[in-house]
């Protein structure tokens, strides 16, 4: 299982507020309740358009019984997967057996045409016939949940599973999730509002992206309401770090006491995209951050939408690539001391993986501060980050604008 092992693809998720919070043998009962269960009769695996989905564990898509709590349990998280059993019907070959019963019916009926009814009929039964007798693609997600922190990490998944995920928790355990998005890393709720602000009144009319008064917002109060998406802030900040990577003496980055000094650099792939138009452009190179082709997409206007980060802090160093609004990690290579699949090493992969939350955090928070403090102003990072372009293009007229 990818969450346990390797690299790591994850999406981030807030869990709704619960004044009681679950306890694990709860947690246990709900998923047995939950659970994967196959289907073997020709009607439930009709009824079901032949995808069933279910709780299982993470270790083994064959374990759905969750025995006891050292099944789930490992320190503070909680362990479990999605799983999602699909089968699928061999299109030629279904509809070779559906003209070949259809001109048997007409035949025995010593008809010239099949009415639709009847198609629809054979076409149904032959459906069903064929699911039962077809063999099942199985496949599962894990999941981490830490209940006392209300956080959980599900392994990357298309679009329609996120959302099956979600209302399966849902209906588990009746708490929903919500997406970490970029500006819930910002605690200062002034701050949020100032960035959601500022782009309409550097760059455009002058209205707000989004009408709330921050300046009443307790910044100590938690909210299970979701964060706006602003699409252009994740794009601005990979586009920020990708400048301070690429500028010698800024590759290291101070984050404060308590996470200290990191040095910072880029990987092997980077994708940018023109967000307005859907444009994009992958250079895949040893520095694509220096590559020339990458350079002149920066020229063009667009935008980085996937970031490969590197970092070292103290002796620990840590790569992935940062993708999409939501800033998901992908790729995520952990530098884990203790090895294996027991619970030691799995706490060891969480510590570290909280590491890296702290220090995007971090990152995006010092991001989030410049970019409110005159960001195209004469000793702006906006400025510096157009200068840097125009020197790398060489094209004085970008860094003029």
């Amino acid at each position: 299982m990818p969450l346990l092992t390797g690299p790591m693809n994850v999406l981030r998720y807030r869990v709704e507020f619960c004044a009681d919070l679950p306890s694990t043998s709860l947690v246990i009962d709900q998923l047995r309740a939950y659970a994967f269960r196959p289907r073997s009769e020709e009607s439930e695996i009709a009824s079901s358009f032949a995808t069933n989905w279910g709780f299982c564990s993470i270790s083994s898509v064959l374990e759905v019984d969750f025995p006891g709590v050292e099944d789930i349990a490992c320190g503070e998280y909680l362990l479990f997967a999605l799983r999602r059993e699909r089968r699928r019907l061999p299109a030629t070959l279904f509809k070779a057996h559906l003209k070949l019963r259809i001109a048997a019916w007409l035949q025995e009926h010593n008809r010239s045409r099949c009415p639709a009814t009847v198609k629809a009929e054979i076409k149904d039964a032959l459906q069903i016939q064929m699911l039962s007798r077809s063999l099942p693609e199985s496949k599962s997600w894990g999941a981490c949940w830490s209940p006392e922190r209300r956080e959980l990490i599900l392994e990357r998944c298309a679009e329609d599973v996120q959302l099956m995920f979600q209302k399966a928790f849902f209906e588990a355990f009746g708490l929903r999730l919500y997406r970490v998005e970029v500006l819930d890393t910002v605690a200062d709720s002034l701050l949020r509002g100032q960035l959601l602000v500022s782009r309409g009144q550097e760059y455009g009319n002058g209205e707000p992206l989004y009408k709330e008064d921050f300046s009443k917002t307790d910044p100590h109060e938690t909210t299970d309401e979701p964060t706006p998406v602003v699409t252009h802030l994740a794009a601005e900040f990979k586009l920020w770090l990708w400048w301070r990577m690429s500028t010698a003496r800024d590759s290291e980055i101070d984050l404060g006491d308590d996470l200290g000094i990191i040095t910072i650099w880029g990987g092997s792939r980077v994708v940018l995209k023109d967000i307005s138009q859907g444009e994009s452009v992958t250079v895949v190179a040893t520095a694509p951050l220096s590559d020339p082709e990458a350079l002149q997409a920066l020229f063009e206007g667009k935008l980085p939408v996937e970031l490969p980060v590197m970092w070292r802090r103290d002796d620990r160093e840590f790569s992935l690539s940062l993708r999409g609004e939501h800033l998901d990690m992908c790729g995520l290579q952990l530098p884990q001391v203790v090895k294996g699949d027991g619970e030691e090493a799995m706490l060891d992969r969480m510590f570290l993986f909280e590491e890296v939350c702290m220090i995007l955090k971090a990152l995006f928070n010092l991001f989030a501060e410049r970019r409110v403090q005159g960001w195209v102003s004469s000793t702006g990072d906006g400025r510096a980050i157009r200068a840097w372009i125009a020197e790398q293009s060489g094209d004085d007229r970008f860094a003029e604008e």
